[in-house]
């Protein structure tokens, strides 16, 4: 991924994930805890992958047990985001 003006990181203190399941968090209805531990059906990330990519961007996740994660995601100019609308 390529830092840009339009690349924008979020960072989460909390539970964090062991990046080994890190491609489970952006398959819908997939997520690395139990449902006992944390509530959700594992739809919300993978919703938010589509979407970026459908902009012609980008997700990516870092984290580490207990030390919480950092998403970053980015998103080409305005006009590089409508050629690859257009190329759908």
């Amino acid at each position: 991924m390529r830092h840009s003006p339009r690349t924008r990181f979020i960072v989460l203190a909390g539970a964090g994930f062991d990046m080994a399941h890190a491609e489970r968090l952006f398959k819908p209805f997939q997520h690395p805890y139990r449902q006992d531990e944390f509530p959700g059906v594992g739809i919300g990330l993978a919703t938010v992958q589509r979407i970026i990519q459908r902009h012609g961007g980008e997700l990516r996740a870092v984290a580490a047990p207990g030390r919480g994660a950092t998403f970053c995601f980015s998103l080409p100019s305005t006009a590089s985001a409508t050629e690859n609308r257009h190329e759908q």
